[in-house]
């Protein structure tokens, strides 16, 4: 049974055969052209190298397989894996294929040669390989989601800070806290630093994707419109409001903004958040007792 997007051994050795093939025959016309026009006008015209062509399109030929299948199997989430992830027998296809053969030609000999080194790439590693990377993909996306949006809605604990059990401003049916800029904590003539650009299309994109896993709607949206209205150039004043009180609602100050979620909404995020999370992070703790908000 086929892997998402993950094709045979032999369809892979089948498309480089293609690959080499095509550069064979493009070069040769290339230069047959090259030699007539020179002919023709007395000028002599760039020459094309063939190992360096077909390098190229080697590397491109692995790259695109690797954003395909990661596509495929990437779910809800944009997990990718490269190239340079792979064992250098597999990676560095261009050079282990090309490097051999230095010449300005294409000729049948280098053409012979270049098929035996197409023969033998370990095409069955290359799928047992792919198969892995591929197979805890969306895991490993949902991953970095959680910690996304754990760092950049100031939700980790940190142990070295002893104000964290007050961090957390809790009503009767809502919780509230504060999250700010890591650097310059100041919103000049309403625009955003670029810190905090970052940090809001982060946690909007996060967002999305956790309302796809928990059915949870209106996380995203607050930070959306933010986003947008700092990228169509508009200015947001202080005390402005995005989202809404049934689940997420953004109050923007001067020098913060304020997160007012349901708890409900909330309990959805957070258990989320806790599956997912990266082991090297700890979320707040939520206390149960009420405080007032200030």
């Amino acid at each position: 049974m086929k892997s998402k997007g993950i094709k045979s051994a032999a369809e892979y050795k089948c498309e480089l055969g293609e690959i080499i093939e095509l550069v064979h025959s493009e070069s040769v016309g290339y230069q047959k052209a090259a030699k007539e026009l020179a002919a023709l006008t007395g000028k002599a015209f760039n020459r094309i190298y063939p190992g360096e062509v077909l390098k190229t399109a080697l590397n491109t030929w692995l790259e695109r397989i690797c954003k395909e299948v990661s596509i495929s199997s990437q779910g809800d989430t944009n997990k990718e894996f490269m190239v340079n992830e792979f064992d250098e027998s597999l990676s560095k296809i261009g050079e282990v294929i090309s490097a051999p053969i230095n010449s300005s030609y294409f000729d049948d000999d280098s053409l012979y040669r270049y098929r035996e080194l197409v023969s033998q790439y370990p095409y069955e590693i290359l799928v047992k390989t792919l198969k892995r990377f591929s197979e805890d993909l969306e895991v490993e996306g949902f991953k970095d989601i959680a910690g996304d949006v754990i760092r950049n809605l100031n939700l980790a604990m940190y142990k070295h800070h002893s104000h964290e059990t007050s961090f957390f401003k809790l009503m009767a049916s809502r919780v509230c806290w504060d999250i700010r800029t890591q650097r310059d904590n100041v919103w000049e003539d309403g625009r955003l630093t670029y810190q905090s650009r970052e940090r809001i299309t982060v946690i909007s994109e996060g967002l999305a994707a956790i309302e796809k896993q928990t059915g949870v709607t209106g996380l995203s949206k607050p930070f959306s419109d933010i986003a947008d209205m700092f990228n169509d150039g508009q200015v947001i004043g202080s005390g402005s409001v995005f989202g809404c009180k049934n689940t997420l609602e953004v109050r923007v100050f001067n020098n913060h903004s304020r997160v007012t979620i349901t708890r409900d909404a909330l309990s959805s995020l957070m258990a989320f958040l806790v599956i997912n999370k990266p082991e090297n992070i700890d979320i707040k703790y939520i206390p149960e007792q009420q405080q007032r908000v200030a």
